[in-house]
């Protein structure tokens, strides 16, 4: 088994990530309305309250992102591994493990949830069950 931890850089801070009017505008018109729209979504969770308490950052989050399906990277990208953005897996509608432990812990970031109480983990499975 192979595991592999890593952190983000620390220097992300509040507004980094959220997307402008004119790139949401621009993933209308490349993917459709509904990539749009889900792109919105994400801004609007990225600019609520960060004054919440950190469990209560994370409920919509998970909610948000658990929402979408889950492909893999052959049959979604047609290559074995591949870590999207989480604009990718948004505009994409979809994506493996590690494009909804991305996309979560950039989005927590942004809101605000410090680094010392996030963690990804890779794992990389040489038998199945």
């Amino acid at each position: 088994m192979l595991l592999f931890a890593f952190a983000f850089p620390a220097a992300l801070s509040a507004g980094d990530l959220a997307p402008s009017d004119a790139e949401v505008a621009s993933v209308g018109r490349k993917y459709g309305a509904p990539a749009a729209i889900r792109v919105q979504q994400w801004r609007a969770i990225m600019a609520s309250d960060k004054g919440r308490d950190d469990a209560a950052k994370l409920e919509p989050v998970n909610r948000f992102f658990n929402a979408l399906p889950f492909v893999s990277d052959a049959q979604h990208w047609g290559t074995a591994d591949y870590w999207a953005t989480p604009l990718e897996f948004l505009q994409s509608h979809g994506g493996d493990c590690e494009d909804f432990a991305i996309a979560k812990y950039l989005t927590l970031r942004e809101l605000g949830v410090p680094i010392e109480l996030l963690r990804i983990t890779y794992v990389n499975a040489l038998t199945l069950n």
